[in-house]
């Protein structure tokens, strides 16, 4: 059956318009006052998909949806939906904190896939903007396209992140810093059971914001209700020639029935610290509901949870 091309984009762009007024709007107003991190790591304040958390970030591969905005952009177009997510997670005691918002239509036109999110961190003991605090924010824009239908998905994001840093004296005054960078990734099935995904991230690096251009490769298992996926990643050491360090990542995911249940192991590529992590969700046609959790495995270090919540169309 043929596809109406200009039916299914008369309704995409209508979708999409109050979603991309907000979108403009959000941008605008990354302007405005902010919260605030002990020197700043700013991806510890942007509100991620949860999903990915649980598999202990081993997502490169089974990137889907809202998630693939920032797991691997290849996965934006490789399923059919119409997603839009509440995100919220924080440190269980004084650390970051940050929630946002997204939406990924990759149904409305099956040529290609849209996604926008917005997201707003800090660190402190509550929300109220703080002169000693450091505070983020950042829009995403992704596009995602089939290559080979059901088989190879193409994907690009781009974001705007800004940062604003405390006053520490006369001589330091507080700064706002801002920048641009770009994901690009593919995403692959092979016999509805191989996943496979290849991801570049932050290709336009920002020293200032500790934006690092890394690398990631990821390859996941489907057995009925079982995934099971593992992922690479490569980056840079600091003081070295373009030595790249590596990090790992291994995670389960198995749904009974509208319950997944996850579990995750990481190592991260810069430093090697260690996590655990798990989750749980809950779906419908309609909606869904998940949860994760991230404990570092060093002595003292401070776990983090997130909440999110998910409306289907």
């Amino acid at each position: 059956m043929m596809l109406d091309t200009r039916r299914a984009a008369s309704g995409w762009i209508g979708r999409w318009g109050a979603g991309v007024a907000v979108a403009g709007g959000l941008f605008l107003a990354m302007a405005s006052p902010a919260l605030a991190l002990e020197p700043p790591q700013v991806g510890a304040m942007t509100a991620q998909s949860v999903r990915p958390d649980g598999v202990g970030g081993a997502f490169v591969a089974g990137a889907a949806g809202n998630g693939a905005l920032w797991s691997n952009a290849g996965g934006l177009a490789a399923v059919h939906l119409y997603a839009l997510e509440a995100t919220y997670g924080r440190a269980t005691e004084a650390g970051p904190s940050a929630w946002g918002v997204s939406i990924v239509d990759s149904k409305t036109n099956p040529a290609f896939a849209g996604g926008v999110s917005y997201s707003r961190g800090s660190v402190g003991d509550d929300t109220t903007a703080k002169q000693d605090d450091y505070a983020s924010q950042q829009i995403r824009l992704g596009l995602g396209l089939p290559l080979v239908e059901g088989a190879l998905t193409l994907g690009v994001t781009g974001s705007y992140t800004t940062l604003t840093t405390p006053k520490v004296s006369d001589d330091q005054p507080g700064s706002d810093l801002s920048s641009i960078s770009v994901d690009a990734g593919l995403h692959g099935v092979l016999g509805k059971v191989v996943l496979i995904g290849l991801t570049g991230r932050n290709l336009a690096e920002s020293e200032s914001l500790g934006l690092k251009r890394e690398v990631a490769a990821g390859l996941g298992l489907m057995f009925g209700p079982l995934l099971v996926s593992g992922a690479w990643e490569g980056r840079p050491e600091q003081g070295t020639d373009g030595v790249m360090a590596s990090g790992y990542a291994a995670g389960l995911e198995f749904t009974v029935e509208t319950v997944p249940l996850r579990v995750g192991f990481r190592q991260e590529p810069v430093g090697g610290g260690q996590m655990i992590t798990g989750g749980i969700g809950w779906r419908s046609r309609e909606s869904g509901l998940d949860l994760a959790f991230e404990q570092p495995l060093e002595k003292g270090a401070v776990s983090n949870i997130s909440v999110s919540m998910s409306v289907y169309l």
